[in-house]
């Protein structure tokens, strides 16, 4: 049994209501889309922005070959994931800020969260390490694929994905040819632009298989993980609208929302209770 503080009834049918067009959607998903793992993906931010990602592209009826959560050349980079299509490709670093972040292309990332002071993300400046990315998989495919460095550069773009978007009062460095920042949806946009010298969708399969990645595109999604997944896309996005900061629900049992959707995924039962 898992206690936990829920909005108001009105609320919630609105809720449930969108997660069952987002099912819906779901089910309708090109089955052009490729997604090859090189491990389990245990960010909420990453799993989200890809399972949305795979609908949005199967929707606009896009062939792409999605890597995700891949480590590649001699420096062992981790790249949260790399989407082509057929006249692009883009290198794509995700992070998930739920209060203003604020930082430069040089030096620590701040973040602004409420009633206290803005505290360092830590040493690694997430501008640096996007264009170190897109870097490394530029000289991974010279490397291996025998593509001059200079066509690879052309034909792949990368972008900090700040999913699904900047929080209020952020402040971020302007994109420019080496990379963008932005929004889920800047992404979106960004993967609609034919890139010079574009890698064909073959080549980028034959990737996946030399990097010895699982091919996922045929992986079962059950009733239950797609209702989770839907729940929390559309609770993502109500809450985006209020203009509010995420709190997460407060549990008693140590559990967590992301736990709670492993264990219901694996088939657990639980009842929540509100109050």
């Amino acid at each position: 049994m898992v206690r936990a503080k829920c909005r108001a009834p009105e609320q919630s049918v609105l809720l449930q209501g969108r997660a069952l067009d987002y099912i819906n959607q779901m089910s309708s998903a090109d089955p052009q889309i490729a997604l090859y793992i090189g491990d389990t993906i245990e960010n909420a931010a990453e799993a989200e922005c890809l399972r949305r990602l795979q609908n949005d592209l199967g929707q606009r009826h896009v062939s792409a070959v999605i890597l995700a959560n891949v480590v590649v050349g001699r420096d062992r980079r981790q790249i949260d994931c790399i989407v082509a299509t057929e006249t692009t490709a883009v290198v794509v670093e995700i992070k998930r800020y739920l209060y203003p972040v604020r930082g430069e292309v040089n030096g620590p990332w701040m973040i602004e969260r409420r009633k206290g002071k803005p505290t360092s993300l830590g040493t690694t400046n997430p501008y640096h390490q996007a264009l170190t990315n897109r870097y490394a998989v530029i000289d991974m495919l010279t490397a291996t694929a025998g593509i001059p460095n200079v066509t690879a550069k052309r034909a792949i773009a990368g972008m900090l994905c700040i999913y699904p978007s900047q929080a209020r009062g952020s402040r971020l460095p302007d994109s420019n040819f080496k990379l963008s920042i932005g929004s889920y949806a800047d992404l979106l946009e960004l993967l609609e632009a034919s890139r010079t010298d574009a890698i064909g969708i073959q080549q980028w399969r034959d990737l996946a298989r030399r990097l010895n990645l699982r091919d996922s595109s045929e992986d079962p999604s059950s009733d239950a993980r797609r209702l989770v997944d839907g729940y929390c896309e559309t609770f993502l996005n109500f809450a985006e609208t209020t203009g509010t900061p995420y709190i997460e629900p407060r549990f008693k049992g140590g559990f967590s929302t992301d736990g709670l959707a492993t264990a219901l995924a694996n088939g657990e039962t639980h009842i929540l209770i509100c109050g």
